[in-house]
């Protein structure tokens, strides 16, 4: 395990710091606001092929909303889509935007891969261990955000996966 403070990343979207006791809240409202921009832009986009074919009965006025509205979403779903991508590429890898860029420090040096426990365990350490929560704002997190297991680590625990095990955190030997 290591302790470590400097996980975590100021987001503008959200107006605060995203860090362990958010980071699956963070991860959420992307993908929320993702879909919500699509089944804005679903239900406009019928409207918008009839203004465009010249087909549009409804008040002339409306013309502008729909636009709007059809463009706005559209747009909006391609910020969040390439964001949410990118942080679902973070969550696999199990790595802040800070250590996308710099790799963390360990006693026995720099290691970009030094958190990642595989995929699936990285999930599990944002996501938590019960499935029925995943999908839900709810704190399900595994750890307690001071202490982080390592990859190093991760082979000393046999199998028996817990974030908050304390175990050497230096290198195997090999």
């Amino acid at each position: 395990m290591v302790s470590s403070k400097y996980r975590f990343c100021f987001a503008a979207w959200v107006n605060n710091c995203v860090c362990f006791n958010n980071y699956k809240f963070f991860i959420l409202f992307l993908a929320y606001a993702f879909l919500y921009c699509m089944v804005i832009f679903a239900f406009s986009f019928r409207y918008f092929i009839e203004f465009w074919r010249g087909d549009w009965t409804g008040p002339l006025d409306g013309k502008f909303h729909v636009l709007f509205v059809f463009f706005v979403a559209a747009m909006f779903a391609v910020s969040l889509c390439s964001l949410l991508g990118y942080h679902c590429f973070l969550v696999t890898k199990n790595r802040s935007t800070l250590e996308s860029f710099r790799s963390p420090v360990f006693r026995h040096g720099p290691d970009k891969k030094g958190f990642n426990l595989g995929s699936f365990n990285n999930f599990g350490e944002v996501f938590g261990d019960d499935k029925r929560k995943w999908f839900f704002p709810m704190f399900s997190s595994l750890g307690d955000g001071i202490s982080f297991p390592t990859r190093h680590s991760w082979s000393n625990l046999n199998g028996n996966y817990n974030s908050l095990d304390t175990t050497d955190s230096t290198p195997a030997s090999g």
